[in-house]
């Protein structure tokens, strides 16, 4: 773009208006480029309402998902994603079609402050999720008596009062303006010195470092146990493959005798299940990390340089289109990787077909299905 400048005016520079850049001066995009933004936007907002409302609508209309407690951190990391694409991911789209914060001040800074509420919500989510599995595979026996919907419940709510606390703090110190780059409001962190830089390493340390630690080491945990297991679960699901004493052609012989027939081996159906459950939420963590590096990584350069132009603008636009993709594919993995839901997106699917049908004909196989 070269020399493409645009000159803000006064007022939007100033103190008056606090939701504008504080440059004075800034690249301008092209209108081609707007509009490839705009579109990419509306892409995954598309992507977050319609994936994560199916998410929520499958664990709430299918028995089977209902009934496992642990789906709740699912659904309330859905509710965060649907959250961020209705209200930042939204006000970003307007504010690329105009060029510029259209919207009103207090608005900007609670998008801001909702921005990183999500994103903190999110995170302790991931840790919880972790940490729920970690339980469910080292401490199976005991799994229903430590994991109950109270606890579960109480954890949520938890990580909505630290990632409250933490968004609501730039928006009390009056921190936030609007970043031309970013498309989103923003803490300037070049302006406002010591206590943004003090907010930032009590943020980073809470609401990622030790998250992400727990995170990692639980999952360590869950994959070393898994290894354990699977020598276990070969032997047994070879020796349910073989025809017991007393039977003849898979039917049960009633004139047989069988005192010393041992008793059937457990299934290794759960051990399978909760294993690719493992698989698929491991797969949503490094998703989820490899969409919010870049906007980590930009967010800590502009700490360490505190200069306005530390990054090039196009830097700052790339993560936020990684951080909003975040929001977008964990419905995505579920549909690819477990198969409890895609037997519930299945049911789901059969139900609005139904209801369209005054027939109730279809074509779909549903006779697996159980709500």
């Amino acid at each position: 773009m070269g020399d493409n400048r645009v000159e803000l005016p006064e007022t939007l520079t100033g103190n008056v208006s606090n939701e504008t850049s504080t440059a004075s001066t800034y690249e301008e995009r092209s209108l081609a480029e707007n509009i490839s933004a705009c579109i990419f936007f509306i892409i995954i907002i598309l992507f977050a309402i319609g994936g994560n409302v199916l998410v929520i609508l499958a664990v709430y209309m299918y028995r089977r998902l209902r009934d496992e407690v642990a789906n709740l951190f699912i659904v309330n990391l859905s509710i965060t994603d649907l959250s961020s694409a209705t209200v930042v991911m939204l006000s970003s789209v307007i504010a690329v079609s105009m060029d510029r914060w259209a919207l009103s001040g207090p608005w900007c800074r609670i998008v801001c402050g909702a921005n990183y509420c999500f994103i903190i919500v999110s995170m302790l989510t991931l840790m919880f999720i972790s940490m729920d599995r970690y339980v469910a595979i080292v401490y199976s026996l005991h799994y229903p008596l430590l994991v109950t919907k109270r606890r579960v419940l109480y954890f949520i709510v938890y990580a909505w009062i630290q990632g409250f606390a933490f968004g609501l703090t730039p928006i009390l110190f009056n921190w936030i303006e609007y970043d031309y780059w970013e498309a989103t409001c923003a803490i300037q962190w070049h302006i406002y010195g010591n206590p943004v830089l003090i907010y930032v390493i009590v943020a980073f340390i809470l609401c990622f470092l030790l998250p992400g630690v727990l995170l990692t080491v639980a999952y360590c945990k869950v994959f070393s146990e898994v290894k354990k297991i699977k020598p276990r679960a070969q032997p047994q699901m070879q020796l349910a493959s073989i025809q017991r004493p007393g039977t003849q052609n898979g039917h049960h012989d009633r004139n047989s005798v069988a005192p010393d027939e041992p008793p059937p081996p457990p299934k290794p159906q759960k051990y399978s299940e909760s294993s690719k459950a493992v698989r698929s939420l491991l797969i949503v963590v490094l998703a989820y990390f490899v969409c919010m590096t870049p906007f980590s990584v930009t967010k800590l350069i502009k700490v360490i340089i505190s200069t306005p132009d530390a990054l090039p603008g196009y830097a700052n636009l790339v993560a936020t289109f990684f951080q909003y993709m975040s929001s977008a594919v964990n419905p995505l993995i579920y549909g690819l990787f477990r198969r409890d839901f895609q037997k519930a997106f299945l049911y789901l699917l059969w139900r609005t077909v139904r209801n369209r049908d005054s027939t109730g004909a279809t074509s779909i196989n549903i006779n697996s299905i159980s709500m």
